[in-house]
């Protein structure tokens, strides 16, 4: 379900970022609270690490990942840095989500608009469900005519 696939994109997100165990959970249940104590235990990446993340990903802002001299401070800042690309890793995964499943912007006047809302309303669903709907249904017809006028 969504929830397993979650759970799977952020334990492999975290390895990506240099913070995991060697041990492979198999569930997306036990990847869950790996992923949970992975972090509450992580004492942030050790200099070797910040290398190579910066050098993965030319973009990153490099003063994040300035080291503090006192350690409870570095883990401090580590941990929010790994949340803040984590947030946005996950931002942009759905971005593109949205993008991949084919939706299209579309402008409808107001009336037409306020036309859409209603019905929609009165059959408990959303608008866009709603308008999904009725061309899925007004395409079956327009196949089924077709058809038809072939046949005749």
């Amino acid at each position: 379900s969504r929830d397993s696939e979650q759970c799977d994109w952020l334990w492999n997100a975290m390895q990506v970022r240099c913070v995991g165990t060697p041990l492979n959970p198999l569930t997306p249940e036990q990847k869950y609270w790996f992923a949970c104590a992975t972090f509450d235990n992580w004492e942030g990446w050790n200099e070797q690490q910040v290398q190579f993340l910066l050098k993965s990903n030319p973009r990153r802002n490099r003063a994040k990942f300035t080291i503090s001299p006192f350690p409870a401070l570095r883990v401090k800042q580590h941990k929010a840095v790994l949340l803040d690309e984590l947030k946005s890793a996950r931002e942009q995964q759905k971005r593109r989500d949205e993008r991949a499943d084919g939706s299209v912007p579309l402008k409808l006047s107001g009336k037409i608009h306020k036309q859409l809302e209603s019905i929609a309303r009165s059959r408990g669903v959303p608008p866009k469900k709603m308008l999904n709907e009725m061309i899925e249904q007004a395409h079956l017809d327009f196949v089924a005519n077709e058809q038809h006028k072939t046949r005749s």
